[in-house]
């Protein structure tokens, strides 16, 4: 049960949310007008805040990262160009991290449902199979650089430790989505719940790491050529695996069930903006 009733606003963005994945009401159930709708208003505003505070993240990083180069002995051709994209890269996701975390803090206040539930289609293959593919795959490029051509070995290296971090970030924030409990209270709901995991799981792009790498072609000297093939196949592979992904998980539709009603009476909503707890 909610506390209070959505505000229209929220209602109307459960409604479009809910169309646009089949289920078409007049009017949502109270409680996913808020679960919903209460998730997208404002998430604009937070987003903007949390950039804010991982925008530094890109310089400084950016700067710390490259003055590894001399303490660690580099050699032959210099780190990769692709460092400010990454680290602007690192800022984005944990942005689009903390914001639905406080989207959900902020929902989970109003609604008293909140348990360990375990969410069975949150992942798939395709999802998977990009995460290998930009991660593993380019672990294993980046290896076998570093190993059969040692005038490359600073771009190797360098390559393949914003790769890890990025692993790193893509890591914590799955685990965040997958572990974060249900806010369920009926079958509807949790089909709903789930749908909404997906989408933040979806949103960690692990697949925008293998693209920066692409950067480094405009340049000369920057990677071995006899690689540059080879690093284009990653990055379009990856890129392409994650679009399949994102939009299988688009075009999912919700089972059948309770959302709201059609006509007749419309459910409570609350006219003014909902009051913390």
């Amino acid at each position: 049960m909610t506390a209070a009733g959505p505000t229209e606003r929220e209602a109307e963005l459960a409604r479009k949310w809910l169309a646009r994945r089949g289920v078409r009401v007049a009017h949502p159930t109270r409680f996913l007008g808020v679960r919903i709708g209460g998730l997208q208003a404002g998430a604009t505003s937070t987003a903007i805040v949390s950039y804010l505070i991982f925008a530094p993240l890109i310089v400084v990083g950016t700067f710390a990262y490259l003055s590894l180069r001399k303490p660690l002995g580099a050699q032959g051709v210099r780190m990769t160009e692709s460092v400010p994209l990454y680290f602007a890269f690192f800022a984005l996701q944990l942005t689009s991290w903390r914001t639905w975390r406080l989207q959900e803090r902020a929902v989970g206040k109003r609604l008293a449902v909140r348990v360990a539930r375990p969410r069975r289609r949150v992942l798939d293959g395709w999802y998977l199979a990009a995460s290998s593919i930009t991660f593993g795959g380019g672990a294993l490029l980046g290896i076998t650089m570093f190993v059969t051509t040692p005038s490359a070995r600073t771009y190797a290296w360098s390559w393949l430790g914003v790769l890890a971090i990025g692993a790193l970030c893509t890591a914590v924030v799955l685990r965040s989505v997958l572990r974060a409990p249900a806010v369920v209270d009926d079958e509807a709901s949790a089909a709903v719940d789930e749908l909404i995991h997906t989408q933040y799981a979806d949103a960690t792009l692990p697949a925008i790491y293998a693209a920066p790498i692409l950067l480094d072609l405009l340049f000369e000297n920057r990677q071995p050529h006899a690689f540059t093939w080879l690093l284009v196949a990653y990055a379009v592979l990856s890129v392409g695996v994650q679009a399949v992904a994102v939009v299988r998980h688009r075009r999912r539709r919700l089972p059948q069930g309770n959302y709201g009603t059609s006509d007749g009476v419309q459910p409570e909503v609350s006219s003014a903006p909902p009051q913390p707890t």
